[in-house]
C-alpha cells in the first residue's frame, strides 16, 4: 500500500512539474479580449506591362470570417508586393460587382482620403467605438498587420473590400 501511494504521489508531481514546464516555455496566454481571434489575409501578386496588361491576384483571405461580437479581427499583409491594403466597411449596395465599379467605388476614395490626409496615415478611420459600421477602415503597409475590435450586434454582416484594390472583398458575419 505505501508503494502505491508513492506511486501516485509522484505521478502528481510529474504531471505539476510537466505543467509548469509548459507554462514556462509558451508563456503568458493574452486575454480572450485581447487574442486575434480571426486574421485576414491580404494575398497575391500584381504586374503591369505598359499597353498590355494589369494582372492582379490580391485577394482577402478568408473572403468571409465568422467573429462574435468582443472578438478582435486582425489584417495582414502577405501579399508579394509593397501595395498597401485597407480593410474598408461598405454597405452591402456599395460593393463594387463590375469592372466600372471597380473605378467609381465612392467609399474606397472616402477610406483613401481619411487615411492618407494625415503624415504620417491614419490607420484606424471610424474604429474608435469597434468595427461595426460602413466607413469603419484599417490601413496597413507592406509587412504590416492591424487589429480591431468587432461591436457590431450578433447577426449583422460586415462587407468590406481593400480600398486601393477593390476586387478584394470580403464579408465578417457576426455571431
Amino acid at each position: 500500500m505505501p508503494h502505491r501511494k508513492l506511486l501516485v504521489i509522484t505521478a502528481g508531481l510529474v504531471v505539476m512539474l510537466t505543467l509548469a514546464t509548459y507554462a514556462a516555455i509558451a508563456g503568458p496566454r493574452a486575454p480572450a479580449s485581447h487574442a486575434d481571434v480571426h486574421v485576414i489575409r491580404a494575398l497575391g501578386v500584381e504586374d503591369f506591362d505598359a499597353n498590355a496588361l494589369i494582372y492582379s491576384t490580391f485577394r482577402f483571405d478568408p473572403g468571409r470570417s465568422f467573429p462574435h461580437v468582443g472578438e478582435r479581427v486582425r489584417l495582414t499583409d502577405r501579399d508579394r508586393s509593397a501595395a498597401p491594403h485597407t480593410l474598408t466597411v461598405v454597405r452591402p449596395g456599395q460593393v463594387p460587382g463590375s469592372f466600372d465599379e471597380i473605378f467609381a467605388c465612392e467609399p474606397c476614395n472616402a477610406a483613401i482620403e481619411a487615411h492618407l490626409s494625415t503624415d504620417p496615415p491614419t490607420a484606424k478611420v471610424g474604429i474608435e467605438d469597434g468595427l461595426n459600421a460602413p466607413g469603419d477602415s484599417l490601413l496597413i503597409f507592406d509587412g504590416q498587420g492591424i487589429a480591431a475590435n468587432v461591436t457590431a450586434p450578433a447577426g449583422t454582416t460586415l462587407h468590406f473590400v481593400c480600398a486601393f484594390h477593390p476586387w478584394m472583398q470580403g464579408r465578417l458575419v457576426v455571431g
